[in-house]
């Protein structure tokens, strides 16, 4: 379209007496309106989320005067995930890495990381922190970039007593989302706590969001707590999760290439009254 419109607009024949000054001038308006340089521009996604367990605080309530819920832990189990995947020109060519870990313990030191060329993710199991971003590039291709990263903690126990026993957080959740609208993408992070004692369940939970289309950051904090009321012998499951992800996807022209851009209307009419002074000139002549 862009070439056709060019070639029509400079093969209009104006007689022998349209002076070369005024041919020049609509040719050149015409070149410097349909073929704008137009820089691509790179986008990113970022998340993040933890949660402290250095400051956890385990508490208990009894009732009826009777002695406060004691708790005796059981199991406890440990595990995560991370991966990461570039998929460029047009899903011909893609890499991806992957890895994880699954403890019966709660001593993990474990940090994994995984890199790629524009994706990465991280989770460190012992401050219960993830995280995973992903970048387009300004090279030409379509791209489709994803990361995600999890750790879950989880453990049983047994009560001794009855009455409320609760565990109480502090969580963060974070994403952020960069780019032209040109592209998709979104980053989302998540900050989980559950208990269950076979009858109930309490939940409580810290989302963030963040998309391409509303570019806002999302940047949140908070206690989560969550209780339930045990009698005695009865035995619980807690369970908490962070979680990471992002996504991008478009096509990249690259850095300064030429796309096509509309025409204002009023280019058209400027042209035509150049067009009209000439056959005007010509006829007066």
């Amino acid at each position: 379209m862009r070439e056709a419109g060019i070639t029509t607009f400079l093969n209009f024949n104006f007689g022998e007496d349209m002076t070369i000054k005024n041919f020049a001038l609509i040719s050149t308006l015409g070149l410097s309106t349909l073929m704008t340089p137009v820089a691509s521009e790179a986008s990113s996604a970022f998340a993040n989320a933890s949660l402290n367990w250095d400051s956890i605080e385990i508490f208990t309530s009894s009732f009826g005067g009777n002695p406060e819920p004691t708790i005796q832990w059981l199991n406890q189990t440990d595990n995560g995930s991370l991966s990461t995947n570039d998929n460029f020109g047009g899903g011909t060519a893609s890499d991806t890495s992957s890895a994880g870990f699954n403890r019966p313990n709660w001593l993990s030191t474990i940090q994994r990381n995984s890199s790629l060329s524009y994706t990465s993710s991280a989770f460190d199991a012992r401050t219960q922190s993830v995280e995973a971003s992903a970048s387009s590039p300004v090279e030409v291709g379509d791209y489709n970039n994803s990361s995600s990263s999890s750790l879950t903690r989880a453990g049983q126990f047994s009560v001794s007593g009855s009455g409320l026993v609760g565990f109480k957080f502090s969580a963060s959740a974070y994403s952020n989302v960069n780019g032209t609208s040109d592209w998709s993408g979104f980053a989302t992070s998540q900050a989980f706590v559950s208990l269950t004692n076979g009858l109930g369940s309490s939940i409580q939970s810290l989302d963030a969001h963040s998309s391409i289309f509303s570019l806002e950051i999302d940047d949140l904090s908070n206690t989560l707590v969550v209780a339930l009321f045990f009698n005695d012998g009865q035995t619980g499951f807690l369970e908490t999760r962070v979680s990471a992800s992002t996504n991008l996807s478009g096509y990249s022209d690259g850095d300064g290439q030429t796309s096509p851009v509309p025409v204002p209307a009023a280019f058209w009419f400027f042209g035509t009254a150049l067009i009209g002074l000439a056959v005007g000139k010509r006829k007066k002549a």
